[in-house]
């Protein structure tokens, strides 16, 4: 199977991530349009050799594993192979350019969620978790843009609504948010991810994952000042 605009991805992330190269790696982790072609041909690849919901779907993480490197210095030493939760962030990133269509602005908000989740996963890695603190920083600034243009645009996000009251049914244990509240949710745990980073001494005071403290905060609270009264939880 040639998949050549995949491997030279991945080999070029995987260099990065051996220096440690964090802002490099943010570069080439883009979501939002407009973009280099590659990012299109990197799609098209995807969905040719690595089609969704197929078992070849499944081999995608192989691909990922075989190219990314080995993390030395992981806290868990019994663990082998590659850093976990960096080869399903990498994964994800590529089913996000598989199945994005940027024209449904929905969609690609739930595409976005999730890979940011994976993001903040990986993020708290405790040794190697700081190299994705600027892709968690661009990674949110871009979900929260479009969480707040789809709360703009109740014509967009009606039948999403819909959905959500149908999946919940009458369980009143499930919190039924608006999309700016789930995002802001969402990006809350990589706040206090950054917040409680120990990777770095006490004389340290915004060293590591704690410089993103200030800048998700931020972004939290802008995405929190969108949610007006009368404008919050649905139903």
């Amino acid at each position: 199977m040639s998949t050549p605009t995949i491997d030279r991805f991945l080999v070029a992330i995987a260099d990065f991530l051996r220096t440690k190269n964090a802002v490099q790696i943010q570069d080439y982790l883009r979501v939002e349009p407009p973009v280099p072609e590659i990012y299109h041909t990197l799609g098209a690849e995807v969905r040719q050799f690595y089609p969704a919901e197929t078992e070849q779907a499944h081999l995608l993480e192989q691909k990922c594993n075989s190219l990314l490197p080995e993390i030395e210095d992981r806290p868990d030493p019994i663990e082998g192979g590659s850093w976990p939760g960096f080869v399903e962030f990498m994964k994800s990133y590529l089913e996000f350019w598989r199945d994005v269509n940027f024209e449904n602005l929905v969609d690609t908000h739930e595409l976005l969620s999730g890979l940011v989740n994976q993001c903040i996963t990986a993020l708290s890695n405790p040794s190697m978790g700081t190299v994705l603190l600027p892709t968690t920083k661009s990674l949110s600034i871009a979900i929260s843009k479009l969480a707040i243009t789809l709360d703009k645009r109740p014509d967009l996000t009606a039948h999403w609504f819909q959905r959500q009251a149908f999946m919940a049914g009458d369980d009143e244990t499930v919190v039924k948010q608006t999309m700016v509240e789930s995002t802001a949710e969402l990006l809350q745990r990589a706040f206090t991810i950054c917040l409680i980073d120990r990777s770095t001494s006490a004389t340290e005071r915004l060293a590591g994952k704690k410089t993103g403290i200030y800048t998700i905060a931020n972004i939290v609270l802008k995405l929190l000042f969108q949610v007006s009264p009368g404008h919050g939880k649905y139903g």
